[in-house]
């Protein structure tokens, strides 16, 4: 089970408690409501099988109640994290949980008797800390983790986009039909390469030319979000020569009549 303190507000995860399988892979979930951030206890025992043990963790992180989430899952999972690099299982251990974008966050060793690295951290939240305390409880050195108890400040990020219009298209296939390898290289690395270079120079990456309205404006209504994307699509074709100006002219009244209403109300 996990202990926490009652200010917290912390809440079971019944539903991942659930998913414990005796003997292989045992849980204890609960969710920090005031960060959003779900801590998991594991314990797999050291004669557990290891295909029971990643099916039930595959199940409890491709559940809708925690993918996508930040957590953090501790305890002992009985592998010996020391020797990674020098062992298959170890590698395994630490790729399987890394292709869900978790890290490892301990291989100091917790176990002074056997001198190896069987408890650990397995999480996504970048500013979790953890430390080893060397005094004993049982045979195992105590894990300090630190999280977050608040939600992280939403700070805006450029989007990247790569926008596909007829005209590029047009002039991408010209380009294709038309293309010379360089030195003459028609073997399928060259081909590829060549098609990857036109594809990017028809279509390039771009960033977002506004940032996107907070979920904290209420008023931003679906509606009006649609509007806004419409708007921007309309603007872009406009410079590329495929829409009338007028007709962007329209859009916009249309935007900004709806948005004057919107914040009134």
């Amino acid at each position: 089970c996990i202990y926490a303190r009652e200010r917290l507000g912390c809440k079971a995860l019944e539903m991942l408690n659930n998913k414990s399988v005796l003997h292989h892979c045992e849980i204890s979930a609960i969710v920090i409501p005031s960060s959003k951030v779900i801590l998991i206890g594991v314990y797999r025992p050291p004669r557990g099988n290891l295909d029971t043990f990643y099916a039930t963790m595959t199940s409890i992180l491709e559940s809708p109640h925690v993918f996508g989430s930040r957590i953090a899952l501790a305890g002992d999972f009985n592998v010996h994290l020391d020797e990674r690099g020098n062992s298959r299982e170890v590698d395994n251990f630490i790729c399987f949980f890394e292709s869900y974008g978790l890290k490892i966050k301990n291989f100091e060793i917790t176990r002074p008797v056997s001198s190896h690295c069987l408890d650990t951290v397995i999480s996504n939240i970048e500013e979790s800390e953890t430390k080893v305390l060397s005094y004993m409880l049982m045979d195992h050195y105590a894990l300090l983790l630190g999280v977050p108890t608040t939600r992280p400040q939403y700070v805006p990020r450029p989007v990247p986009k790569r926008r596909i219009t007829e005209r590029g298209i047009i002039e991408f296939m010209g380009a294709i039909s038309g293309g010379q390898f360089v030195g003459g290289d028609a073997e399928p690395n060259g081909i590829v390469n060549f098609i990857h270079g036109v594809f990017h120079g028809k279509f390039p990456l771009t960033q977002a030319r506004r940032k996107p309205v907070v979920k904290s404006d209420p008023w931003f209504t679906t509606e009006l979000r649609r509007m806004r994307d419409g708007l921007i699509e309309a603007s872009d074709l406009a410079r590329e020569g495929s829409m009338d100006a007028e007709e962007v002219k329209r859009i916009r009244r249309d935007y900004k009549f709806k948005m004057k209403i919107a914040e009134k109300d």
